[in-house]
């Protein structure tokens, strides 16, 4: 009957109007009212798998060839001071950005971490390579002339400039490659103004033998 038929119609449009995601998450924005009168393909809600949180990171072309996926990954957010939260590299996008030189990196967070959120801007560090007793000295002791790289050590009160091949480097250390034995002291302070065979007093001796992948960081110049 008509009757049937309109009741069927109205069932069928009492289903087709309610709205389901594809997957499980939270709602993050909502962009209706109740009572609004929704188009085909217009945007309602803002969906977020908090379970599957991942990170853009653009990494300069002339280190793609280090990268390779499930490389582990350090971040760190303003949010969490002094903690270091993990992941992995899920993609490496094949095509490089001209217009800046790099490379976007998808990484993987561990879903455990439930302090990070989407949105969080973080500071990452791919580890692409792992060197045990790797011998370091501060980054201050080194000086850069001619693309090569020296520091001055300290023997007998007086600084020699030596030269160094470096490797790996951080925020605060180079790894020394070349030039350098564990236990030599280096100046950290004003060697700028530093000759070779200057005399230079060591503003804080060793105490104790220094560890065997560690240069002692020393001395500075002797004023007078």
């Amino acid at each position: 009957s008509a009757a049937r038929a309109a009741a069927d119609l109205a069932s069928l449009a009492l289903r087709e109007s309610e709205l389901r995601a594809p997957f499980d998450g939270i709602v993050t924005a909502r962009y209706v009212k109740r009572g609004n009168l929704i188009q085909p393909n217009t945007q309602a809600f803002r969906i977020t798998q908090m379970d599957r949180l991942r990170a853009a990171v653009y990494v300069p072309e002339r280190d793609i060839h280090k990268l390779k996926t499930e490389h582990p990954v350090k971040l760190t957010v303003d949010a969490w001071p002094g903690k270091v939260f993990t992941g992995t590299v899920l993609l490496i996008n094949p095509v490089i950005d001209a217009s800046t030189g790099t490379v976007k990196v998808t990484v993987n967070i561990d879903a455990k971490q439930s302090e990070l959120r989407p949105g969080m801007f973080a500071r990452t560090e791919i580890l692409y390579d792992h060197r045990e007793q790797a011998l370091l000295i501060p980054r201050d002791a080194v000086l850069t002339e001619d693309a090569a790289e020296s520091v001055y050590v300290v023997a007998g009160g007086h600084a020699r400039r030596r030269l160094i091949r470096i490797g790996y480097g951080d925020a605060g250390n180079f790894e020394v490659l070349e030039g350098l034995k564990a236990g030599e002291q280096v100046v950290t302070t004003g060697q700028t103004s530093l000759k070779d065979g200057a005399k230079v007093q060591v503003v804080t001796p060793l105490k104790e033998p220094p560890a065997a992948a560690a240069a002692a960081p020393a001395a500075a110049p002797q004023e007078g």
